[in-house]
């Protein structure tokens, strides 16, 4: 996936605004929903970390 970094950003806050992930830590995201990433690999499977 062929995505620039400044561009996640917005998306990312908003995941966290309504609660479906978190930022332990500067950098890190986790999911608050267990097993949500397995979920979002099979919703979409070019999507790879």
């Amino acid at each position: 996936m062929d995505v620039k970094i400044n561009k996640l950003g917005p998306v990312r806050a908003s995941l966290i605004k309504k609660g479906m992930v978190y930022s332990p830590s500067h950098g890190d995201m986790a999911f608050t929903a267990p097993l949500f990433d397995e979920f979002m690999r099979r919703a979409i499977p070019r999507f790879e970390h």
